[in-house]
């Protein structure tokens, strides 16, 4: 018998899951542990050992995969060859094998990429190419001076060319948050970005002075030193003890020096560690002005940076951390925080999040976390809509694809929806792709070859193209949730061979949603929604208002300005 990574059951998929979810709170002891093992230096608070992020480390979703394997043969000794996904796992799997004297073959599917060039020279040369950029525009345009005025408000933000129209500032996180406010109380608002990719830094210098916000660039505050600092930084960190690495009986020490050799130079931990130096020259020049912080809090590396910095800089600043998202807690457990990170000063003081049935969730690993409501921002329109409008189940069949932000789930969702579209039962079906914003969507098409006649491109906004909508299929994004709360039914595409992003919280109806995992699965949940009667437009309205009203705070005048402390 085989046990083939490559190619779980829906059945194996569902366990994994599962398993995923049992084993996280041994997982986050497991990190407090190696942390303990570690120097201690800054570094560490950054590095993606402790990051908990999948997209940035790789370390969970290996351990899952052998404690999955483990338990398998725990309870089917029948099991004589596994394939494994790559070679990550090969080293620690064939010694657990052999100090358990079992006649298992191991294989893998494909080898990954060598770790140490890969891993650790081109990001190391990306960020001298950063530090570079960043000194260079600091001494071209000198945007940033001392802050003027008192009481300001410092607001955490990443900003991107689609924020720039017009003339005009579209904020795509916080949404119209100056809009609650008068010119003298804008002055006290000020922006603090995060600038993904530095070539375009000059353009958000000038167009920030168009639209006339108020912006703080870090590179302004930061000097040379501090580029060596963060430059320097992975040389000085070191395991004082280099033994019990074990993890349910499981010795995973290769595991967490691959992925330490693998990522000690991330450039998101260089950013963290930016931050932190942005946030003690900040204090050297503006003392006292400031009384409040806001981070977009997402529990990255680079939030740890300029947490820990206020943290330790300005310790009495009221910190707000904001989660203005609807996303899966399951695969993104990083953004529910450790009694660790607390403990190492890593969060804001208070977080605040834009569902009142997500408040105890974020809390599942740290109970004193304070954990408070703030407005749903980027989901205003749900408000403005009519509650008393029947979802209208359209004739035309327009069915709206939203992909991910990850370019290899994209072409996976791409390539299944192909192969539906293609079918005959679903050739009069309009199905439109709506891309990501921080994905190249010309790339991404090269990729995926030529679509069929019935497959569209979206490029509207969200809001708008729920508008038009009769289903919705896609995985990852806030935007599912926020279409069942549109009164508009969706489709999760689960994961053939990992862990599924599903962003739909496990108590919403399961009458409006459905996941599915195979062609035969995605055909029959299509034709439950588009073409059957078993869904009536009453029960999904009535469903959607609750959905709404649980999962996205209504943004209104007093509780915004509340949120900035007006």
């Amino acid at each position: 018998m085989i046990l083939d990574l490559t190619s779980l059951s829906t059945d194996q998929l569902r366990l994994l899951h599962n398993l995923s979810v049992k084993i996280m709170k041994d997982y986050n002891l497991f990190i407090e542990d190696i942390y303990a093992k570690t120097n201690k230096k800054l570094g560490w608070t950054v590095n993606s050992l402790f990051s908990r992020n999948p997209y940035l480390s790789d370390l969970f979703i290996n351990i899952l995969y052998l404690v999955f394997i483990k338990e398998t043969l725990e309870t089917n000794n029948e099991i004589k060859r596994i394939i494994l996904l790559d070679n990550r796992i090969y080293r620690t799997l064939c010694k657990y094998i052999k100090q358990n004297k079992l006649n298992i073959e191991v294989k893998y599917s494909k080898k990954s990429k060598a770790v140490f060039f890969y891993g650790n020279v081109n990001p190391f040369l990306r960020n001298i190419y950063i530090s570079f950029q960043l000194l260079l525009n600091k001494k071209l345009y000198n945007n940033s001076k001392r802050i003027l005025g008192d009481e300001i408000r410092l607001v955490d933000i990443f900003f991107d060319k689609a924020m720039f129209v017009n003339g005009k500032f579209n904020d795509k996180y916080y949404h119209k948050l100056l809009n609650y406010f008068d010119n003298s109380e804008k002055s006290k608002i000020y922006y603090l970005p995060h600038i993904m990719n530095v070539n375009n830094l000059s353009y958000f210098i000038s167009k920030s002075k168009e639209v006339g916000i108020n912006v703080l660039f870090k590179h302004d505050y930061l000097k040379l030193q501090d580029y060596f600092y963060a430059l320097s930084m992975p040389f000085r960190l070191r395991f004082v003890k280099e033994k019990g690495f074990l993890f349910k009986e499981l010795d995973v020490k290769d595991l967490i020096y691959n992925d330490f050799k693998k990522n000690i130079f991330n450039t998101s931990s260089f950013y963290g560690l930016l931050n932190y130096r942005f946030v003690m020259r900040l204090k050297l020049r503006n003392p006292e002005n400031i009384i409040i912080f806001i981070n977009w809090f997402e529990n990255q590396v680079i939030d740890h940076g300029l947490n820990k910095g206020f943290n330790d800089f300005f310790p009495n600043l009221h910190t707000k951390g904001y989660q203005g998202f609807v996303v899966s807690l399951d695969y993104n457990s990083y953004l529910c925080p450790t009694k660790l990170e607390m403990k190492l000063g890593l969060l804001p003081k208070e977080i605040f999040i834009c569902s009142k049935g997500l408040q105890n969730s974020i809390k599942r690993y740290n109970n004193d976390l304070d954990v408070r409501i703030a407005p749903a921002f980027r989901f205003e329109h749900l408000w403005n809509r009519d509650s008393t409008e029947k979802y209208k189940f359209n004739s035309e069949k327009y069915i709206l694809v939203i992909l991910p932000f990850v370019y290899s789930e994209s072409i996976k969702i791409i390539n299944e929806i192909v192969a539906i579209a293609t079918d005959c039962l679903f050739e009069r079906i309009i199905f439109k792709l709506k891309f990501h914003s921080d994905l190249d969507k010309d790339k991404l098409l090269s990729l995926t070859g030529k679509l069929p006649a019935n497959i569209k491109i979206e490029n509207g906004k969200i809001e708008e193209s729920f508008n038009s909508a009769t289903l919705i299929i896609g995985n990852t994004s806030s935007a599912c949730t926020e279409a069942l709360a549109c009164g508009i039914p969706v489709i999760i595409i689960g994961s053939r061979i990992g862990l599924t992003q599903n962003p739909i919280p496990p108590e919403v109806n399961k009458l409006v949603w459905k996941l599915v995992f195979n062609k035969e699965e995605l055909s029959e949940a299509i034709t439950e929604f588009v073409f059957s009667n078993k869904l009536n437009k009453e029960t999904v309205s009535e469903i959607s208002k609750e959905i709404k009203e649980k999962y996205f705070e209504p943004c209104n005048r007093e509780a915004i300005r509340k949120f900035l402390a007006f």
